[in-house]
């Protein structure tokens, strides 16, 4: 946020089929500790270690450009002309200067879960 949120809105507006088919709520995350203790348990896994790490780092627009052309909106993005895709940069790159710091950064939070179950 809000990155993903910007991309998804401008490849809508150009009209990436992939894009408008795209539901974000359609993916199940486990969020919290007690979720992934219940698939555990669901699973039948008796030892199980969970640990939170936090990842939070300043990213500026070129990188996070760079990352969206290297996740699952690279193919949305191939979905669009030439056209399209130069005018998609531009307004994302004007939507994310709202969002940067004075260096030019905006926060990337990528907390995540790390578990070993056996």
């Amino acid at each position: 946020m809000p990155s993903s949120d910007i991309i998804l809105t401008l490849l809508k507006k150009y009209g990436s089929p992939t894009a408008l088919e795209y539901d974000v709520d359609s993916w199940t995350n486990l969020k919290h500790k007690k979720e992934i203790e219940r698939l555990c348990a669901l699973a039948y896994v008796k030892e199980v270690q969970i640990q939170k790490k936090e990842i939070h780092y300043g990213m500026n627009i070129d990188a996070w450009w760079e990352l969206f052309n290297s996740t699952g909106f690279k193919g949305m993005l191939m979905e669009l002309s030439d056209e399209e895709y130069a005018k998609v940069k531009q307004e994302y790159y004007e939507a994310m200067f709202k969002h940067a710091d004075m260096d030019g950064e905006v926060k990337l939070v990528a907390d995540s879960w790390f578990v070993v179950a056996k």
